[in-house]
């Protein structure tokens, strides 16, 4: 029962093995939390006038506990505790002589990364903080009516195109009701 939470495979995939499914896990969080994406999103907090502190910490607390303690962040806290006597059933207890040591050098090792982490991340803050330039991209455009037969998020599922030709027949309705 404790490999059933968020980091471990627990189901076969088609065509992929666990250590290949594993790895691209851990791949979409290293593309999402990159220094560029990181920075796109602290930039659009700006613009649209939220604190972009809040969204620094936040998005520090969900990169650091996938890459620090490999866990997931909703299943993380500030510190992870582990106490020596704690073991599963059928485990032995370990020597206070091998588990302290390694603990403490674990502690140590994992404040001296978070504290790197988060000055690269407050780095990211404080460039996007001083530029005073405008910021848009993609994302943030509104999208225009010929963009639903060009973009490909538009027009790859069927999904998709049911979803176009819905809000195209709301936008028609209005128009003639109006």
């Amino acid at each position: 029962m404790n490999q059933y939470d968020l980091v471990h495979v627990t189901t076969r995939h088609a065509r992929m093995s666990d250590d290949e499914l594993r790895a691209i896990y851990y791949k979409a969080w290293d593309l999402y939390y990159s220094p560029e994406h990181v920075e796109r999103v602290i930039r659009r907090t700006k613009l649209w006038k939220y604190d972009s502190y809040n969204m620094m910490a936040k998005l520090f607390s969900f990169y650091e506990a996938i890459k620090l303690e490999d866990v997931h962040p909703l299943e993380s806290g500030v510190l992870r505790r582990k106490y020596r006597l704690d073991r599963r059933f059928g485990m032995p207890i370990e020597s206070p002589l091998s588990f302290y040591p390694r603990y403490a050098w674990e502690v140590l090792s994992k404040h001296v990364r978070l504290a790197a982490m988060h000055w690269h991340f407050r780095r990211i803050l404080k460039r996007v903080e001083r530029d005073t330039g405008s910021y848009d991209d993609v994302a943030m455009m509104p999208v225009q009516e010929d963009e639903f037969d060009e973009l490909e998020i538009f027009t790859v599922t069927q999904a998709a195109r049911s979803a176009v030709n819905k809000q195209l027949h709301r936008k028609a309705t209005a128009a003639t009701s109006a």
